[in-house]
Parts: C-alpha cells; structure tokens; sequence
C-alpha cells in the first residue's frame, strides 16, 4: 500500500501519497508538505460536530490505532468555531508526525479522493 488513508466514508475515502507519481482518484492537493492551505484540510482530514454543544473534534492521527472511535475522547482535539483553524492546523501536524515514522524523507504529497 503506497498510500494513506485520512478519512473514511461509506462511498469516498481521502488519500495521501508522499512523493508518488502515480496516484488515484481526484486530485485536492498536489505540492509541498508544508504548502497546504487551511482551506484544503477540512476536506481531507476526519472530523466530527456535536450539535448540542457545538463543539468541532478533529482527529490526533498520532493516537489513532486502526479506526477512529467516537467514544474515546482522548483521540480528538477540541475546539470551536472561534478556534478552527489552529484545531485543524494541530490535526494536520498530527497526520504529518504520524506519516514521517514511515518515510522520513518526504517532501512532496498528493491528496486524493476516491470513489469507492
């Protein structure tokens, strides 16, 4: 496997390539590592809202183990709308931690999305 995958859903899953030419599926980001815009993450990385409290949980990739579970709140960040950026930026350093433990000389990333 020469990929990644950041986030699940029932028809579409979200992928990273580091340093690939030959990647799948649509195309969302295509650079430097360190070049994303806070734009394109929302797209890719996992997260969830709860509508009573209002509250936004973005995925720790660090603390992940197999699939992510709702219940365990020690493997999310917290955070609101007055804060989102710096919640996804902390997600996005999570996921890049996460990915340097297996290839430690990356520099180029492909983000796709696939239809599955």
């Amino acid at each position: 496997m020469n990929y990644t995958i950041t986030k699940q859903t029932p028809r579409n899953e979200w992928r990273i390539y580091l340093d690939q030419e030959k990647i799948d599926g649509k195309v969302i980001y295509q650079g430097h590592k360190l070049g994303i815009e806070t734009k394109h993450l929302h797209e890719f990385l996992e997260f969830r809202q709860e509508k009573s409290s209002g509250k936004i949980l973005l995925l720790d990739y660090e603390k992940l183990k197999g699939e992510p579970d709702h219940k365990d709140m020690n493997m999310w960040i917290i955070g609101n709308n007055g804060n989102i950026d710096t919640v996804m930026e902390k997600s996005w350093e999570s996921l890049l931690n996460q990915l340097k433990k297996t290839n430690t000389k990356f520099r180029k990333i492909a983000i796709t999305k696939v239809n599955i």
